[in-house]
């Protein structure tokens, strides 16, 4: 038990002190998930900024594709930008990192698994996470500057609330349970070999 608590203090105190440079080490994964994201929006650059002693994520985008929104085009090479706060990131981070001491493990080996497991989550929900919540605050913003009808419809927005709503502690507590499942399947197989 003292090798999780190892990992439960020092994950949570390494997002507080380095959220940051892990946040800034994530930006090209940001960069390929809003790319995916969008067929509106080119990625112009992606950043870590400082605004009033916060740290944010920021985006700045290009208007592409001919787009029409309720029978207007939308013009392209625009610049738009939006931002959100870096430390929602670190959310999963210290959820992930907290969990490792409840699941039972009998080897340092398993514990590994378990880390290694949860950085490959944390990785995944923030693949997910910061992209979504940029396209849906830039798909926002220029819907509502043409028609303010489809901003329900929009699956970018609907996923922004969603992720600020709650939905990136649903992701980071699915994450856990797939920890959880990685361990089973691994640390198993490894049981076997052994007590054969």
């Amino acid at each position: 038990m003292s090798f999780a608590f190892i990992f439960l203090v020092t994950g949570t105190i390494g997002a507080w002190l380095f959220g940051t440079k892990v946040t800034g080490m994530l930006l090209p994964v940001y960069g390929v998930s809003f790319n995916q994201l969008n067929a509106y929006f080119h990625l112009d650059s992606i950043t870590v900024t400082k605004q009033r002693g916060q740290r944010f994520v920021t985006v700045e985008a290009i208007t592409q594709g001919a787009r029409v929104i309720d029978g207007r085009k939308v013009p392209d090479g625009i610049t738009v930008s939006a931002s959100t706060l870096a430390g929602h990131g670190m959310q999963p981070f210290i959820i992930l990192f907290c969990a490792i001491p409840l699941w039972p493990a009998k080897t340092r080996s398993e514990y590994l698994v378990i880390a290694l497991a949860s950085l490959f989550m944390f990785i995944m929900i923030q693949a997910i996470d910061t992209p979504l919540v940029l396209s849906g605050a830039l798909e926002d913003m220029v819907l509502y500057s043409f028609t303010q009808d489809q901003l329900t419809s929009s699956p970018l927005v609907q996923g922004m609330h969603f992720m600020n709503s709650g939905g990136r502690l649903a992701l980071s507590l699915m994450g856990v349970g797939l920890v959880r499942v990685i361990q089973l399947c691994l640390c198993r197989d490894c049981r076997d070999g052994v007590s054969r």
